[in-house]
């Protein structure tokens, strides 16, 4: 319903509830009902309300241009330190080895304790290669992706559910339908024709 018609709506029934059945908000629509508007008082304030968000103009934000693979692989990461991603994707786009991208974090963080270092690399590698994996696919027109998972005894139940499953390209939400779902995550897409 439009802010004009939820004005007059409010204006003309408020007082028994009307404006608040339609929001679906039933228990505040019995008050109303039942204390006239609460005793009118609520009904005044819902008018008020209801005739201000008719001159409340939400203006859209420009569309953002399309983010940089980089940009991509920037904010997915986010539920990394962004100071580890930062320092270990660079060496992962030169193709070091986890075993040398491990070293020289190690070395230039040597207070930092991690047990899992290199799940965490693993996991902004996976990140990386979803996400140049999935431009490629945009770029040659393919629809959809396949989630291929390894087969053996350490299959997650998450990785386990989305095995063999499908989806559109332009749905694509990584961690969601899309892998890494979590670290060690060893689940890759591929085209589905």
């Amino acid at each position: 319903m439009n802010s004009m018609a939820l004005f007059i709506v409010t204006l003309l029934f408020g007082w028994c509830g009307v404006h608040k059945f339609i929001q679906k908000k039933y228990g505040q629509g019995f008050l109303y009902l039942f204390t006239f508007g609460i005793f009118g008082i609520g009904w005044f304030i819902d008018c008020i309300l209801a005739f201000l968000a008719i001159f409340q103009h939400k203006v859209k934000a420009p569309a953002a241009p399309a983010p940089s693979q980089d940009d991509m692989v920037e904010q997915l990461c986010l539920s990394l330190d962004p100071e580890f991603v930062s320092f270990v994707l660079p060496m992962i786009k030169s193709g070091l080895s986890y075993e040398r991208i491990r070293d020289a974090y190690i070395s230039a963080h040597p207070d930092s304790e991690c047990e899992d270092l290199m799940l965490r690399i693993g996991y902004v590698h996976s990140y990386y290669s979803t996400t140049t994996t999935l431009a490629n696919l945009k770029d040659c027109g393919a629809s959809k992706y396949r989630i291929v998972s390894m087969i053996d005894n350490d299959l997650c139940d998450l990785c386990r559910k989305y095995k063999g499953r499908t989806f559109p390209v332009s749905s694509a939400r990584i961690g969601y339908n899309c892998p890494p779902f979590h670290l060690g995550c060893r689940c890759v897409i591929v085209i589905e024709e």
